[in-house]
């Protein structure tokens, strides 16, 4: 995948999601102790989600195109967004004057469960087709729109928030190891007083710029290297027989599976689409 265009379109998604974490403990208090129901704040966040589902299925970049060609993988990532939408056409129901309040919670709570459900199949959807790098963004925006819907609704959902709030950290450590790969094989030093604004929500903007800085000095002063038996110019870095797992540079979140092709998470030690062992 074209690290520059995902890595900017995660971290959009994760500032979004920080803005929806910090609102919706606040709103569940104004329902809980006022009755106070921000549409205006389920609605924007609807929006949000629903717009950055469209920049990931619409993208520009040649390798975020090829990777929603795969047809189950574009259906995870519609699933998603359709459901998203359903919550935002209900939400709009509940405009109806003579609509009875309970009845436009339940509305609201019919569409909560499905999401969360297309949710947990997008994640196994795209783990089996080895496309598991997109997970992490389909979940921090679907999330993000589950926990608002939730907020809406005066219920806090604490499991939710922590779900999400690992699967930031995660990216974020996963951002910061690439960066230490990078500078480690550059003799660059690591910015170690950095570390905490850059682990923040707060901070990651600039983390992601650090991230591409480092990637463009790496890729300016480390031409791709080309292995003589491979013609396509990808780095094998580690190979057992023909079973081998293939990767474009240092730094990288993903490799390749030689036997089918599948992008893997690079430490796995097996291809999840299908099923050969990595050599050691």
């Amino acid at each position: 995948m074209e690290f520059s265009i995902f890595v900017t379109l995660m971290t959009s998604a994760i500032s979004f999601a920080g803005q929806v974490l910090s609102s919706a403990i606040s709103k569940v208090k104004d329902v809980a102790s006022e009755h106070i129901f921000d549409k205006s704040f389920l609605e924007k966040t609807i929006a949000d989600s629903t717009h950055r589902f469209e920049e990931l299925l619409n993208s520009k970049s040649d390798e975020i195109k090829q990777e929603m060609n795969d047809q189950r993988v574009r259906e995870c990532v519609e699933d998603v967004q359709a459901r998203v939408a359903s919550l935002r056409q209900l939400l709009g129901f509940t405009n109806m004057a003579e609509m009875n309040p309970q009845l436009a919670a339940q509305l609201i709570i019919s569409a909560l469960s499905p999401l969360h459900v297309s949710l947990e199949k997008a994640r196994l959807g795209l783990r089996d087709s080895g496309k598991e790098d997109l997970w992490p963004y389909c979940q921090v925006v679907g999330m993000s729109a589950l926990i608002a819907g939730y907020a809406y609704l005066g219920q806090d959902m604490p499991i939710l928030r922590e779900e999400l709030q690992k699967s930031i950290r995660q990216t974020q450590i996963r951002m910061l190891n690439s960066i230490a790969d990078m500078m480690i094989q550059a003799h660059t030093e690591i910015p170690w007083e950095r570390i905490p604004q850059l682990m923040s929500i707060d901070g990651v903007n600039e983390l992601s710029d650090l991230y591409m800085s480092t990637a463009r000095v790496w890729d300016r002063d480390h031409p791709k290297a080309k292995d003589s038996s491979n013609s396509t110019g990808i780095k094998v870095l580690d190979k057992k027989a023909d079973k081998v797992i293939k990767m474009i540079g240092p730094g990288r979140w993903d490799a390749n599976c030689s036997a089918c092709d599948a992008r893997v998470d690079r430490n796995a030690l097996s291809c999840p689409h299908c099923h050969a062992v990595f050599g050691n």
